[in-house]
């Protein structure tokens, strides 16, 4: 009975978001809530489906300027999530005060000319002498260097990489692709500081940073090993209106092209199956390996902490 009810409440967030003002919490980020309300409250199926294309309503309002909607919907979605309950509300967000609290000794900033840029580091708790694996998630628009580890899936992939034993790199993506050499910086950067092995070095990108992810590992030399992208456009050109920086490189040819992993949704409303078609199909037709998974229920933003273990199981697979 529980489930049935928040089913309801989750299909009238979906259709009608509560008339409120946007929250002024800023010590509660309610994207990060959100998933927060959906790790605990887990929903599947027609439920899952309806929440995604109501989250993505809320993508498209804040890429097209209307962040104070995109707050309302996602408050609306996440108080659906904790049965409208405020002790539940209070609780995800003390879990997030204290997350982020604990972050500071992981956060860095990478200067380059123009700017800093921002990142985050997450690593297993207790270091041994073998050298690790590197992923570098690349966040989507509007997102920093706090979304791959408290927001996507409730921070995933800071979980997978104390458990699995590498470490996890999550830069501002808006700012790392200002410059084609910048990965290469930042790369450079961690392994000062942590002991890696040079030919398990990985990028996962959501979105934006999916074709950031895509670009980059197109340039000559690239260190990257393999690249897995989620409801993010790679194959073919490098999307001139994503990143710029990167749209002048040419699609890598011949041998030694890192394998390709693809996550799509199957609800997302935000980039559309053609463009992430097209670009799959553009991949393969120019010799590299791809594999792909759909999740059917999720949408653009919910795909990610979904596919993130998955991303990250074929990821360390590849040597």
């Amino acid at each position: 009975m529980r489930h049935a009810a928040r089913a309801a409440l989750l299909l009238l967030a979906a259709a009608r978001p509560a008339a409120a003002q946007v929250p002024a919490d800023t010590t509660c980020p309610v994207y990060f809530r959100f998933e927060l309300a959906l790790r605990d409250a887990p929903v599947s199926g027609a439920p899952l489906r309806r929440l995604s294309e109501a989250f993505d309503g809320a993508v498209l309002a804040f890429l097209g300027g209307d962040r104070a909607r995109a707050t309302i919907v996602q408050d609306s979605l996440a108080t659906a999530l904790e049965g409208g309950r405020e002790d539940a509300r209070a609780r995800h967000c003390g879990e997030l005060r204290r997350r982020l609290g604990l972050a500071q000794g992981e956060r860095h900033q990478l200067q380059v000319a123009t700017q800093g840029i921002p990142y985050r580091v997450a690593a297993p708790l207790v270091r041994s002498g073998d050298p690790l694996p590197l992923v570098i998630a690349l966040v989507g628009a509007g997102g920093n260097e706090h979304t791959f580890l408290e927001g996507y899936g409730a921070g995933v992939l800071g979980s997978l990489a104390r458990q699995r034993r590498f470490v996890a790199v999550t830069p501002r993506t808006d700012r790392l692709i200002g410059d084609a050499g910048n990965l290469d910086r930042l790369i450079d950067a961690v392994l000062a500081k942590y002991r890696i092995d040079p030919k398990r070095i990985y990028v996962i990108g959501h979105s934006l940073g999916a074709a950031a992810a895509w670009g980059f590992v197109q340039l000559p030399g690239s260190r990257v090993a393999a690249v897995a992208c989620i409801a993010g456009p790679c194959g073919g050109p490098v999307p001139a209106a994503y990143v710029p920086a990167l749209a002048q490189v040419p699609p890598r040819t011949g041998a030694g092209r890192p394998p390709l992993w693809l996550a799509t949704a199957g609800a997302d409303r935000v980039v559309a199956d053609s463009v992430l078609a097209r670009a799959r199909d553009a991949a393969r037709a120019a010799g590299w390996s791809v594999q792909e998974r759909r999740y059917a229920d999720h949408g653009h933003t919910t795909v990610v902490g979904a596919a993130v273990p998955d991303a990250v199981a074929w990821l360390l697979a590849q040597r």
